[in-house]
């Protein structure tokens, strides 16, 4: 009888030794996930900044683009304004002022109207009579403001209803219409003065005109106007002019 035997199957393939066991590894610091996110946050940050900055220049930029539209010139000759022109007839000085009742031979019972209440000044009253004209709109309210040229700028004063800047303001168009302003001012504040006048539709002064007037008083000539103020001064109320 004869006897087969099968061949023995290969070995194995060595297996790579097993690392010793050894202490288990330690965890990241606990701040480590922290200062990975610094940068992000700051980033973000200076992104939010960005932006901000950026709106907020955008806003100053629109609301610049519809401030007063602003046209200079001096008193010897009208100041076009683009809505309206602006021409300053007088200047005077005074110690006290008042609420006139008209000029003077307008109405036989003129005489017999309530006594004016004047009110003095604590310093001088400046009162500067002008004639505004509206180019196409009805304008409806004028704004006046006295830059005194050394750093200070002065309102018109509220206590007279006569002046312009009053709640009956009106100006139609193609129309000059004479009145007056009037200012409060320390006698040693003017040094060469400039009346700066806006006149709108209403509150809204978004594109509107205004002009600056130099009004050509400085020096020894402003200093003697003062010191020869009249003791008072009537201010009638703004008048059509004749066309």
């Amino acid at each position: 009888m004869i006897t087969v035997s099968a061949p023995l199957p290969p070995p194995p393939p060595p297996q790579p030794p097993v690392p010793a066991a050894g202490p288990p590894a330690s965890p990241p610091p606990p701040d480590e996930g922290g200062r990975r996110r610094w940068p992000t946050v700051l980033a973000s940050l200076v992104l939010l900044a960005l932006l901000m900055g950026a709106q907020s220049l955008r806003f100053s930029s629109s609301v610049d683009a519809t401030l007063p539209m602003v046209a200079s010139g001096d008193a010897s000759s009208a100041v076009d304004a683009r809505s309206f022109t602006v021409r300053v007839d007088e200047v005077r000085f005074a110690r006290a002022v008042a609420d006139g009742s008209g000029d003077a031979g307008d109405s036989a019972l003129s005489d017999f109207g309530p006594e004016p209440e004047y009110f003095e000044a604590e310093g001088v009253w400046m009162v500067v009579f002008l004639e505004v004209t509206a180019r196409e709109d009805h304008l409806t309210r004028l704004e006046a403001r006295l830059d005194s040229g050394d750093k200070n700028v002065y309102g018109a004063t509220s206590w007279l209803y006569n002046t312009f800047g009053g709640v009956g303001d009106g100006f139609p168009p193609g129309i000059p219409m004479r009145g007056a302003t009037a200012f409060e001012v320390p006698e040693d504040a003017l040094k060469d003065p400039v009346l700066e006048v806006n006149v709108s539709t209403g509150i809204d002064r978004r594109l509107s005109g205004e002009a600056h007037v130099k009004l050509g008083l400085s020096g020894d000539e402003l200093k003697k106007a003062i010191a020869g103020a009249e003791e008072a001064i009537d201010v009638p109320e703004p008048r059509m002019q004749k066309v």
